[in-house]
């Protein structure tokens, strides 16, 4: 039995797994639905460069505090959960959030500090924190269960004493990225609960990634919508002085706005519940006729002003089930400006073939005024080896003012794109007015999603801080693969490096591994387990994506797909963009 037990498992004893990747090939058009994986490739043999330095670094003694003058970035996390009972905004028991932490820098080692802070904030109640040292593009693990003696994993003996419910602001001496996961799945006697497979993930905000006005949209919020209901995380991040904030529901049924207003105080964090929004008092509707003209009515499209910035998540959970198998999250933008076109670099259709797995595109006009929106979609993908000239278009006439239209195979409005295909899509808005954009596939019992990326957000690098091939092992209950996928947003041709450093379940230590593809004008590339056969079956990695000449997004799927002994839900999450 492993000694080491991964961020998202514990291991059983097992018989020992020969790897057979050859095998995996065969698979793929079978596993490749939720996974994200693209279609087997040529060995790319691993760079021959020394090892990373293990974790056992301590921090500066100085920088025990969030106050410490070298912690001069800050990353935040609006949903931090240990709960062994039920909790707030949560359906059912047993919600944790594991963290990884990239350290995106290659050459020093980052110094960070976890803050955790209750949802009161930081005025009546203490946070707490914990510190770690990353070498140079490695990565650390929370887990909210604090387990010690593991190499790379950090924890906070406050959060893990059960039932924290608050939020995370992470504070570093380097530029990081992070990921935080939401589940429910049974991990350990005290993660998890029994029955649980749920799995959504989300990247955190750094300060870097706050612009202009202070608002926050979004589409779709539902609320008893077929079963599903969003739940809205909100996190302050001025430590000083509290926030203030007004969010609006535009119902999609008839335009009518239902409204609330709080306050929240330094470092607080809240959740908002459809329910919180009214209108003449009435509050937003929980349940609504299923017929689909007047189902419209428990949809609504999210605008959100505070007197500062904030962190925010959507989690979109079950609302008929007593464990939910299923949670789907986006990480909300706030403050961020010229986003007249957006990025999406996975769009499904039925793929694999009749395997019935999808993405639908909910597509928000943000403006003041009614816009015209573009989607193209580059089938480069098709079937699953890159092929071009493969375009289709769909047409969104006057989309109004805060409301939001699907682009989907179920309204027959993904621009005549065939069944059993892979593509990217392009959104732009003809008169130039800010979009925003989330991508939901869903099919197979699973669900994930992520927003799409604004073209302006495209960089020469991109981090993906977790990265599973068949980790922690292929035979473990709660393993996973994850795929990455990469869309240049540029008019050139460029060729991608992606730099894997990975370690595997019983070390600490950083191994690299390099991969190169091309990809051709607005087209995106595949990478994962079943086309890169050099990283060993059970490895963690981190990634540093970089580009020749274009700027690219990413986009990372997470999922049990091709694993035998696991079922759980899939998650994706936005790669997490580093300045040219």
């Amino acid at each position: 039995m492993s000694t080491w037990q991964p961020f998202l498992s514990l291991s059983s004893e097992q018989a020992p797994y020969p790897t057979k990747r050859g095998l995996m090939a065969t698979l793929f058009l079978l596993t490749v639905g939720l996974s994200g994986c693209g279609a087997p490739e040529a060995r790319d043999e691993p760079e021959a460069v020394p090892q990373a330095p293990s974790l056992s670094a301590p921090l500066a003694a100085d920088c025990t505090d969030p106050s410490c003058p070298s912690l001069i970035y800050r990353t935040y996390v609006p949903l931090l959960r240990n709960t062994q009972g039920t909790g707030t905004g949560l359906p059912g028991a047993g919600w944790y959030t594991p963290l990884v932490i990239q350290n995106t820098d290659t050459v020093n080692s980052a110094l960070v500090l976890l803050e955790a802070v209750p949802m009161a904030g930081i005025g009546t109640s203490r946070s707490t924190t914990a510190q770690a040292a990353i070498p140079p593009g490695g990565s650390v693990v929370f887990r909210p269960d604090n387990p010690t003696g593991l190499p790379g994993v950090v924890g906070i003996p406050a959060v893990a004493t059960g039932n924290f419910q608050g939020s995370m602001v992470i504070h570093s001496d380097r530029h990081i990225a992070v990921t935080a996961t939401l589940s429910n799945a049974p991990i350990s006697s005290t993660l998890g609960t029994a029955g649980g497979r749920a799995k959504g993930a989300f990247s955190a905000t750094r300060d870097e990634d706050f612009e202009g006005p202070v608002e926050v949209n979004y589409a779709p919020v539902k609320s008893g919508f077929f079963g599903r209901a969003t739940r809205l995380f909100l996190q302050s991040t001025n430590r000083d002085v509290n926030t203030t904030v007004t969010a609006t529901l535009r119902r999609e049924l008839d335009g009518q706005d239902f409204t609330v207003s709080l306050t929240l105080a330094p470092l607080a964090s809240a959740v908002l519940d459809p329910t919180d929004f009214r209108r003449n008092g009435i509050p937003f509707p929980t349940a609504c006729n299923p017929i689909p003209s007047e189902a419209r009515a428990c949809l609504a499209a999210l605008h959100l002003t505070s007197s500062d910035r904030l962190g925010a998540v959507a989690v979109e959970v079950p609302t008929q089930e007593t464990v939910p198998s299923v949670v789907m999250m986006n990480r909300l933008s706030s403050g961020e400006l010229d986003y007249w076109k957006l990025a999406c670099p996975t769009v499904k259709k039925q793929f694999p073939a009749g395997s019935g797995i999808s993405t639908a595109i909910a597509l928000m006009n943000v403006a003041p005024v009614p816009q015209t929106v573009d989607a193209r979609l580059e089938g480069t993908l098709e079937p699953v080896t890159p092929a071009t000239g493969h375009e289709y278009w769909q047409v969104f006439t006057d989309v109004p003012s805060l409301r939001s239209v699907v682009a989907s195979s179920f309204q027959d409005s993904l621009g005549l794109l065939p069944d059993a295909t892979v593509s990217s899509a392009t959104l732009t808005a003809q008169s130039g007015g800010d979009l925003v954009a989330a991508a939901v596939e869903e099919g197979g019992g699973r669900l994930a999603s992520y927003s799409c990326i604004p073209v302006t957000r495209g960089r020469h690098h991109v981090a993906i801080p977790a990265a599973k091939f068949e980790f922690p092992s292929r035979t473990d209950a709660f393993a996973a693969n994850t795929g990455i996928t990469v869309q240049s947003v540029g008019p050139a041709p460029t060729s991608v490096t992606m730099t894997y450093r990975c370690r595997t379940a019983s070390s600490g230590t950083f191994t690299p591994y390099v991969v190169q593809r091309p990809i051709g004008p607005y087209e995106s590339r595949v990478f994962s387990p079943f086309n890169i056969t050099t990283i060993p079956s059970g490895s963690l990695c981190t990634v540093l994506i970089d580009s020749s000449s274009e700027n690219i997004v990413a986009t990372a799927n997470e999922s049990s797909e091709s694993l035998p002994s696991s079922t759980q839900d899939s998650a994706s999450f936005e790669g997490v963009w580093m300045n040219n």
